[in-house]
Order: structure tokens, then sequence, then C-alpha cells
């Protein structure tokens, strides 16, 4: 009993069993333990942190030079908090999964806590700004986190094992190239009087950035239309350039012309340059029927009577009669100036043919308010990026600022994605339209209908007619109660994925997953109630377990519980737990793990992407840089220096010697008070004898280490 309490304990808490627990148990049983540790707000914090890593949580970014408060995610922590909430809560998965990806489009109150949900899409990596390996991150970790499947396979070319194509890859970017997140974040907590400060400061900041953006976007359009005739120039002669989609520029100057702009000339001219067009029909005529590699275009006036007939824009034919051009650059002079006069002729409405090339969002030069930063020169841009970075070091200078959700919103304009060919988003191919993958719903699905399409995205991965995402699920709880999963790979559910040996096992716990409600605690009640978790982990020297383990020595079968090691967090905890000194606030700031005043659980310590902790490396954490299946388990040298040397297992050592003390001086009675208070358990007659001659020799720090050093607390059968 004692060894399935204490698993029991680990397992939905990650914590030892506390002497309550304990008696709870032996007096009520196993089940009404496990009511007991399921109610507890103890659960959200263990469950919750297995999910942030499939979720990739970090509080930091990963920019270059980011150092101090500049590397710091203000509110990364709320999306941290929503997530114990949620499993605290039992909220179904399909719920939560719904909040993650489209909170903003749930008719939530603009200030609902569960607008936070969307840290799952925001907290990735920042690639420099690279948006294309930002939707790439958003994509891996929505397709592996969610249905366990590899999609970000297919970003260059078909999916070399899964029946996914490049096109459902691009038709998930479209949904994540239509979403933006906002400068001003929602708050969703009531700030109080200590905040109030801040608020105000943090409208003040918010204002400058708004009058900058603002400011910038009306000088930045009104400068690409007067440039219009380099950007025809650029797009009559010469080829497109990786340059033009990468929005990755450091070093544009306010004489340059803006790569982001001539990439959508290009595609503006390509779509409108052809026979019969009244504005770009010339154009197509003049430049393609020109000889090879030659700068002379052909005489206007053999295109006259066909440019008539066709309808071309009587001004533009006038300008080409008037002044007929004969090289390329006259032909897109002549275009600019006449482009520019409908611009600057008042008289014309928006919907004159020439005017609106230059004017309104069909243009070529129109970009929505939200991209300005993008089209910046280097100077404006460092001062727009150092105005909104000011917003975030004021948040983490505040420590009373009330907390706000890193969401997502729609654009102002959706992105209509098309296949870039060999993943070059400087070789535009075939439109797709925004949609699920064609595996899971077929080839004739329609297209989301609902904007940017992340709801109808989040509905058609919780739908039930995807065999996937319950089965996924279903596979991690299994993983964490018993060490492995039934799939080896549990963000990989493709072709090239082990056939589990329980097939059969997982589709049932996907089912009754379903049957209840996409509810988690009663899946970890039917789990742990059952024989197979509460198998013994000791293999006794006897047939037939000695035939069993040559047969099936991974355990395949099942036949025996799988001994684990504590992870990071669970053994920090333990040590802070048995030696008195954990405090059990929730939630909120994260702190240093490497802090000798952090006696918090590990979980609501920093998480760190680029100056990370030895601790967090010695002991196998999950990356925050990409989605984590599972964990590694490595035994490395460092991980018992650590024991050793760290100060924060010193620190835990004296506590727990300092616990022992009692008013009765007998070293064997202290001896055995050490035992019950680290392993939950008397000390042995043989235990008590060895440990008085250590603590004879050494002292009761140096024993009190020693216990703590010990496998059976490092371990769980």
């Amino acid at each position: 009993m004692a060894t399935l309490v204490r698993r029991l304990c680990y397992d939905l808490h990650g914590l030892p069993p506390s002497r309550h627990q304990q008696k709870l148990a032996a007096q009520h049983g196993l089940n009404a333990l496990a009511e007991s540790l399921l109610a507890s707000p103890h659960y959200g914090e263990r469950w919750g942190r297995h999910w942030l890593d499939v979720a990739r949580y970090a509080d930091t970014k990963d920019g270059v030079l980011m150092y101090g408060d500049n590397r710091i995610r203000p509110f990364a922590y709320t999306y941290r908090d929503y997530v114990i909430r949620s499993f605290n809560q039992d909220k179904s998965f399909d719920r939560f999964i719904h909040e993650q990806l489209a909170a903003d489009q749930l008719g939530l109150p603009d200030n609902a806590p569960e607008l936070a949900a969307m840290g799952f899409l925001t907290l990735g990596r920042m690639f420099d700004r690279n948006r294309h390996d930002v939707i790439d991150d958003q994509i891996d970790v929505v397709t592996r986190g969610l249905i366990g499947l590899t999609v970000s396979c297919a970003r260059c070319h078909d999916h070399k094992f899964d029946p996914i194509p490049t096109a459902d890859y691009y038709s998930l970017y479209g949904v994540f190239a239509s979403s933006e997140e906002p400068v001003d974040r929602p708050r969703i907590e009531i700030p109080g009087k200590d905040g109030l400060g801040y608020e105000a400061e943090h409208e003040k900041q918010l204002s400058e950035v708004r009058k900058m953006l603002s400011s910038q976007h009306t000088s930045l359009m009104a400068t690409a239309r007067s440039r219009t005739a380099r950007y025809l120039l650029k797009v009559a002669t010469t080829e497109p350039d990786i340059n033009e989609t990468s929005i990755f520029f450091l070093s544009l100057t306010p004489k340059q012309i803006r790569p982001q702009i001539l990439h959508r000339w290009r595609l503006f001219v390509a779509a409108r340059a052809k026979v019969g067009d009244p504005v770009f029909g010339p154009w197509h005529d003049l430049l393609t029927k020109r000889p090879p590699n030659s700068d002379e275009v052909p005489e206007s006036t053999q295109f006259l009577p066909a440019w008539k007939a066709s309808g071309v824009d009587p001004r533009l034919l006038d300008a080409l009669t008037t002044s007929p051009p004969t090289r390329v650059q006259e032909v897109t002079d002549l275009y600019a100036r006449v482009l520019l006069a409908a611009v600057a002729d008042k008289t014309l409405t928006d919907s004159d043919p020439l005017r609106k090339t230059l004017i309104g969002r069909q243009s070529p030069t129109w970009f929505p308010l939200r991209q300005t930063w993008y089209y910046m020169s280097r100077a404006d841009k460092d001062k727009y990026r150092g105005l909104v970075r000011g917003l975030d070091i004021l948040a983490v200078k505040s420590p009373n600022a009330a907390g706000r959700a890193m969401t997502l919103r729609d654009s102002d304009e959706l992105y209509a994605p098309v296949i870039f060919r060999r993943g070059d988003p400087t070789l535009p191919g075939q439109p797709v339209p925004r949609r699920f993958l064609q595996v899971l719903s077929g080839p004739m699905a329609k297209a989301f209908p609902n904007g940017s399409g992340r709801y109808d995205l989040a509905r058609a991965i919780t739908s039930p007619t995807n065999p996937l995402t319950a089965r996924v699920l279903a596979n991690r709880i299994w993983m964490h109660h018993f060490g492995e999963p039934l799939v080896q790979t549990p963000s990989d559910f493709g072709l090239q994925s082990e056939r589990p040996t329980h097939l059969a096992l997982l589709d049932f716990l996907a089912d009754r997953l379903i049957r209840d409600g996409w509810k988690l605690k009663p899946l970890h009640r039917l789990i742990v109630s059952s024989r197979t978790w509460q198998r013994d982990s000791v293999v006794p020297p006897t047939r037939p377990f000695t035939t069993q383990l040559t047969s099936d020595p991974d355990n395949r079968l099942l036949w025996r519980a799988n001994r684990r090691r504590l992870d990071l967090e669970s053994l920090r905890d333990t040590l802070l737990s048995v030696s008195g000194r954990l405090d059990p606030m929730m939630f909120g700031r994260p702190t240093s793990i490497t802090s000798p005043d952090n006696r918090r659980r590990t979980l609501y310590a920093i998480v760190e992407r680029q100056n990370i902790p030895d601790v967090v490396r010695n002991f196998d954490f999950a990356s925050p840089d990409c989605s984590s299946a599972r964990r590694q388990v490595t035994t490395v040298p460092q991980q018992a220096l650590f024991m050793l040397n760290s100060q924060f297992v010193l620190r835990s050592a004296q506590s727990l010697a300092s616990r022992s003390k009692s008013q009765d001086p007998d070293i064997a009675r202290r001896v055995d008070r050490i035992y019950r208070l680290a392993l939950r358990r008397e000390a042995t007659e043989d235990e008590v004898v060895l440990g008085t001659a250590f603590v004879n020799a050494r002292g009761w720090d140096q024993f009190a280490q020693v216990v703590l050093m010990t496998n059976e607390l490092m371990f769980v059968d």
C-alpha cells in the first residue's frame, strides 16, 4: 500500500505523500486518496506542467542581444496560470483546445481570463521576426501537439511518408498568416491600487506607439505611391528575390524601395498584364513582345487599334499616343505619370480604374496599419521597436501590474494562401483554401468560412470524425501514469510510427475520454484503479517472472510497473517539501530557479530560452524551443554533483536536520524521524545503526543530505 500511495501522489501531484494522505489511504482506500488528490489544486500544477511541455512554454524571448528585462515576456505567466486552472476545473479538453486556438472568437467578454489561452500560439520563438518561421512554429505546435502529425515536414515538398501534401501545409499557413498579435494586450485582471500607476503609464506609452504607427503608416504609403516608377521598373527588369518576402529587413534606409511592396507589384502586374486589360493590356503587349534580352519595345502605333477596341483607358491611350515609348524605362515612367496624375486629380473617385491602382486596399502600395513596422526604415524601426519593447519593460518593472493576455486576433486583411514552391516565398504557386487536412476531412472539404479560420480549425481538430485527437491525448495521459506511452512517438502518429502493442487499449481509452465529455479526471480514476497500474515494479527472482523479464524486458505487455526517476520539478519540489521549506503560493509572476530565496514549486520558476541554468540542463527539462513529445531521461555525473554541492540541496538538508530536532536527544530516534520526514517510513534497525555511526562521524546536516540523495527518494516504484 505504501508504494501505491507514493506512486499515486507523484502521478497526480508530483509531491511525496503527506501523513494525512497516508492515513486517508489506510483508512478509506486508494480510491478515496485518488479523489482527494484530484480535488486538490496541486493536481493542476502537476498536470498543467505536462501540457506546458507540449505547448513549448517559456517566460522569455529568443531575440538577438536580448538580455535583462528585454528578454522577459512579462505576461507569459498568464498562459501558465490559465492551464493550471483549466486542469483543476477539469475543463473539457475540446473546450480547452477551442480556447487555445480561438478564444477571441468564442464570444467571451473583453477581459475574460480565458483569453490568456492563446499563449499556446503566441509564446513560441520569435525567429528574429521572420514571419514565415513563426507561422511554421505555430503549425508545428498545433499539429504535433493536438493531432500527432508532423505537418511541418510538408513546408517545402509533399510529406515523404504521410499523406500530407504541401497544399495542406499552406492551407494552415493561411490560417495563421491571417492572424496577428496586438500591441495592446487585453487586460484580464482588475488592477489594484498599487497597479493604477502602471495603468496610467502604460496608456501614456501606448498612445505614443499608436501615434508613431499612424504617422508612419500614412507617410510610408504616400512614399510608396510616389515611387511607382521605381517599382514598375524593377518589376519589368528584374527577377524576384527571396528578400521580397522574408520579412526580415534590418538595414532599410528611407531612400530604399520596400521589398514587400515590390513583391506585391509583381503579383499585381502579373495578374493584370494580359491582352484586353484596360490598364495593363498595353504593358503586356509592349514588354512581352519585345526582342529577347532587349531594352527596346515595339512601336505603340501597331497596337493602337486593338487597344481602342478592347477599351484601354483613354488617358493611358493619350499618353501612349502623345509620347510613344521606345524603351522599357520609358514604359514604366509613362505608367507612373498616368497613375500618379489620377491620384492627384481630386475630382475622381476611388473607383476610377487608374486611381484605384494606387489607392485602396487592392493597391500594391497599401498595407494594414498593424503591419507598418515591416515597412519602416532602420532608424524608425528601431525607435518603434524601442517604444513597443518599453511596454514590456514597464510591465516587468511593475510587479503589481494587472495580468494581460498574449492573444491573437484576425488581421484586417485576410491572407489568401498559395503554395510556396520548394518552400520559397518568392515562388508563389497554386492558390489553396484555408481548410483542414485532407487526410482527415476529405479532398472535397469546404474552406473555413469564419475569418482566419482558427475557430473552424479548432472545431475540426475536436470533431467526432477526427480519429486522432482523443487518441493522442489518451496516449499522453497513459505515458505520464506509466512512464512509457502506448505509442512510442506521442507527437507522431504517422506511418513511420511504431504500431502500439495495445492498439485496442488505446482505442478504448480514447472512446472513454470522449464519452466522458473530454474530461480528464474520469480517465485518471479509471487508470489508477486498474490492476495494470497497481502492479509491482519489483521482479521476484522466480518463475514465471524471470521468464517474462527475458521475453519482454521493455515491459511492452505491461506485466509489471516501471520504476521511474523523479523529473526536475518533482525532485526539487520534494526537497522543498520534506525539508519544510515549500512555499504553497500559486500563480503569478515567475521567479528564478537559481535564486536562494525561491521556495515556490518549480512550475513557477522562469523558463529560459537562452541563458538556461545548469540545473535545468542537467535534469532533462523539456526544451521550450519546440513542442516536446516526451522528456529524455539521462544519467550524467552533473546530477550527482548537484546533489553533493548545490547550495539548494545543502539548505534543504540543513532544514531537514533542523526539523528532526525534538526535546528527546536520542540519536536513534532522531535518525528515525529523518527517515519518516524524507522517505515517509520508519527506519530499519540496520539503517538506525548505520545512521547513528554516520552522525557521530559527520554530523546531522550531512546525514540528512545522504538521505536526500538516496535512490528511494529520487525514484518512484
